[in-house]
């Protein structure tokens, strides 16, 4: 008989990692450094920047915030979830758009293998591909620059609720 945490997670170590990210995104609901430290467990020094009110301009996005975490030696990205007036209007831009994943060169670093030029089309919620676009041309190649000088990253992870983890998916 599989036990419930064995459907979960196979194993404890991968539990508690995805535990770890589950806290992660939570901190995005943060409204303070002093608060998201005590939300994800993280540290001044581990915080590379936090945008804790969402932004109308000059595209909508959601607040979230970046940070090392040297036990996954992984930079996160968390975005929030909707708990705004101004994420409830990137919510309600919700017709189906086309686009294409791997559009901007950020992306492509997420996917070396994929040769050059190759765009994968799909559709999307308006609203995220707009802020997940955002984010590609904004914050991922600061996040790029960052996991080069750090000696223990190996990784970026994007973490996110709701609003936030659809933004992150489409990145």
């Amino acid at each position: 008989r599989v036990r419930e945490e064995e459907l979960i997670a196979p194993n404890q170590q991968l539990y508690e990692v995805l535990q770890r990210y589950c806290q992660l995104a939570r901190g995005a609901y943060a409204s303070s450094y002093r608060d998201l430290y005590d939300r994800c467990g993280v540290t001044e020094d581990q915080v590379f920047g936090a945008k804790f009110q969402e932004m109308a301009r000059p595209v909508p996005r959601p607040a979230y915030f970046v940070a090392h975490i040297p036990e996954l030696r992984t930079l996160v990205l968390s975005i929030r979830g909707t708990q705004s007036r101004l994420e409830l209007k990137i919510d309600a831009q919700c017709q189906p758009q086309s686009f294409g994943y791997l559009t901007t060169a950020a992306a492509r670093l997420f996917y070396p293998q994929q040769p050059d030029g190759l765009v994968v089309e799909g559709f999307a919620h308006l609203g995220m591909i707009n802020a997940a676009r955002w984010f590609l041309d904004i914050v991922v190649p600061e996040m790029l620059k960052l996991k080069a000088i750090l000696s223990d990253c190996d990784h970026i992870r994007l973490v996110g609720h709701s609003l936030g983890g659809g933004i992150a998916a489409l990145i």
